[in-house]
């Protein structure tokens, strides 16, 4: 397909159409419980023209961390700091930085990541994940400077990948096993000047998608799968292999996930809207969002709106079922 200049001004035609013919047509699957103004409540920090993230390494008995392959998925031109730049067409450098020396847990995996019958990742006596970050944390970032990780200047770290070196649970099945993702902490640690209220753990053999989606996160992203089961089903895909927060961070075997859907690249700041009055109309030029293509907005009741993108198998991108206009219907009154 080319630039879809007629598909979009024919798809506006319809939105009236559609709208007053298929009012519950489709779920109200996207939400935003984070955005990305100035409120008290909100710690997470939309995408930045310079995204610095701090990186750190554990390690477990019997599982080495394997630097080099951390190096791969963080850096270079098919690593998280490209396709963070992709997602926000060439608008940010991303910096990736593995600081200190790999912390070296002396107790097992299982310690850490064994799931309760209640509770995924609580550990051994209720250690838990976020025990785990916390020792990493207090051992390796203690007494140091942590200033170009506050992205905003207010005494909040806003950018944390923990790496570790087993085989994560996503891939693996293993109960033992720590599952890839976000966090907000029970306490949040205090360092100095410096707080850590949220984080990222993902392994170095999760494939670089499912990095992507974690750290993403961060930026206010939210989870477009089914997350209500005690496990991950099948019966409600969102909008599936075409979003990253959906299952599109596994494309291409994790190594070509999928750009996120024009909702959720609005919720993180990486918005490249085109906004249309529905009663006006037009004809307008889309460009692939995985070439910097903006995509257009139409609100269609207060907090609800249609956006429509141009995906095209180009940049990550590259193993998308296919090539098209995708429509989707976003409502931020409603979700958890």
């Amino acid at each position: 397909m080319n630039a879809a200049r007629a598909i979009a001004a024919v798809t506006l035609l319809l939105f009236g159409l559609f709208v007053n013919t298929n009012p519950t047509l489709v779920d109200d699957w996207l939400e935003s419980n984070v955005d990305n103004s100035d409120n008290e409540e909100n710690i997470l920090v939309g995408i930045q023209p310079r995204e610095n993230w701090l990186v750190l390494q554990v390690s477990f008995p019997s599982h080495e961390f394997d630097k080099q392959a951390a190096l791969a998925q963080l850096s270079g031109s098919d690593s998280v700091e490209s396709y963070i730049s992709q997602v926000s067409a060439e608008n940010s450098i991303v910096v990736t930085t593995l600081f200190g020396e790999t912390w070296e847990s002396v107790e097992p995996l299982r310690f850490w990541g064994a799931d309760s019958s209640e509770t995924r990742d609580s550990g051994l006596d209720g250690a838990g994940v976020g025990e785990l970050v916390k020792q990493v944390v207090k051992s390796r970032l203690t007494d140091e400077n942590l200033s170009q990780w506050d992205l905003n200047s207010d005494g909040i770290i806003d950018r944390l990948l923990i790496l570790h070196s087993a085989n994560p649970q996503e891939i693996s099945g293993n109960s033992n096993s720590i599952w890839s993702h976000f966090s907000e902490l029970d306490e949040p640690i205090k360092l100095g000047s410096w707080t850590i209220p949220h984080y990222t753990i993902a392994s170095t053999e999760s494939g670089m998608g499912t990095i992507a989606h974690e750290m993403i996160h961060q930026m206010g992203a939210l989870d477009l799968y089914d997350v209500h089961s005690e496990l991950p089903t099948r019966s409600w895909n969102g909008v599936g292999d075409w979003g990253l927060m959906a299952s599109g961070n596994w494309n291409g075997n994790g190594a070509s996930p999928a750009l996120p859907i024009a909702s959720t690249l609005g919720i993180i700041g990486a918005n490249r809207s085109i906004i249309i009055d529905p009663y006006i109309g037009g004809e307008f030029e889309l460009f692939p969002l995985s070439n910097g293509g903006q995509y257009l907005s139409i609100e269609s009741s207060e907090n609800e709106y249609f956006h429509i993108s141009y995906r095209s198998v180009h940049g990550f991108d590259s193993s998308l079922p296919g090539s098209g206009i995708l429509v989707e219907h976003q409502n931020r009154n409603n979700g958890d």
